[in-house]
């Protein structure tokens, strides 16, 4: 439903008349990197849209990715960035489908006026989808809608926009529920952002990973859930990959299930099951792998491919596992 409403936006409402899509940074994202909290590094906008503070990171050093679930927002933050005169990766995704197309980590995430349209039920799937996308010392912004807020009928959790969106807004107990068992929290405040078309109260939560064996436990969950993530958890460090070391990653990976099963976390069947996708899943771990590398690698002449001093090779017939 999310999906096809934002298509719909995106692809039918002139960029002016969205009512977020506002070209200039806010302030405290502004205030931010001024202060030097957040410096230039790799960084992941969640839900960037049509790409305008993705840009604005772009513009003074940062190495950007940005996340939309419309292809329509996506090619225009394209054009966005094309007009600007800066580099920007940008790809159409589903944020709360574990984002397995994202086979890197980043330095920093933020999320601005997304949270709001991610309900309850989904938001602790988003919020370890964020952290595992992030470095054991990464960074994490979000920003949303707070429930002080007056704006769109000024009553409830649940409200509808003019536009038809359905939001939630949050409390500050609720969102720190939400978070602390991921993050520490290193700010927490209420403030109010200019709109288009009147001021709004925002939940601004700035908080970074709570501390290294957190994240290793964090990532082992995420791939007894999602065995897709083993992408993103096994290839951290490795400088050279190939379909090889993916098939010893999934091998790695039954013997981590196999683990659960006798620790008496997961049953027999969920034991066989997870085992079996690991097999079926093989094949899209290599494609995927191999769509990131014509994506983001320049080729060079013996045949390699290189990004920042590492070299990634596909030199071997794909088989299958197991």
């Amino acid at each position: 439903m999310i999906r096809a409403q934002m298509e719909k936006i995106y692809s039918e409402t002139p960029p002016a008349d969205i009512p977020w899509n506002i070209e200039s940074p806010p302030a405290t994202i502004v205030e931010l990197i001024d202060s030097g909290q957040v410096s230039p590094c790799k960084t992941i906008d969640m839900g960037c849209g049509a790409g305008n503070y993705a840009i604005y990171l772009a513009s003074v050093g940062f190495n950007v990715t940005g996340i939309d679930i419309s292809p329509s927002a996506i090619a225009l933050a394209e054009a966005n960035a094309k007009k600007n005169s800066v580099t920007c990766r940008f790809v159409a995704a589903d944020i709360l489908g574990g984002l397995p197309e994202i086979i890197e980590t980043f330095d920093f995430a933020y999320d601005w006026s997304l949270l709001h349209h991610v309900f309850p039920e989904d938001r602790k799937r988003y919020v370890e989808t964020v952290h595992r996308l992030l470095v054991p010392s990464g960074a994490y912004l979000s920003v949303c809608f707070s429930e002080k807020d007056t704006g769109f009928g000024g009553t409830g959790r649940i409200r509808t926009t003019s536009i038809g969106t359905v939001l939630y807004f949050s409390t500050e107990d609720e969102l720190r529920d939400l978070f602390e068992p991921y993050f520490e929290i290193t700010m927490f405040k209420t403030i109010q952002v200019e709109g288009k078309r009147e001021p709004h109260l925002m939940n601004w939560v700035f908080m970074q990973i709570n501390c290294t064996e957190n994240w290793h436990r964090t990532q082992a969950t995420c791939q007894l859930k999602n065995p897709n993530a083993v992408l993103a958890s096994c290839c951290r460090g490795v400088s050279r990959i190939y379909p090889r070391s993916l098939r010893k990653m999934g091998v790695s990976l039954k013997r981590f299930y196999t683990f659960m099963h006798e620790q008496g976390q997961i049953d027999a069947d969920t034991l066989a099951d997870l085992k079996e996708t690991v097999k079926e899943e093989m094949p899209n771990w290599l494609a995927l792998l191999r769509r990131h590398e014509e994506m983001r690698y320049d080729d060079y002449p013996d045949g390699k491919k290189q990004v920042g001093g590492s070299e990634v090779g596909f030199g071997e017939e794909t088989r299958s596992i197991g």
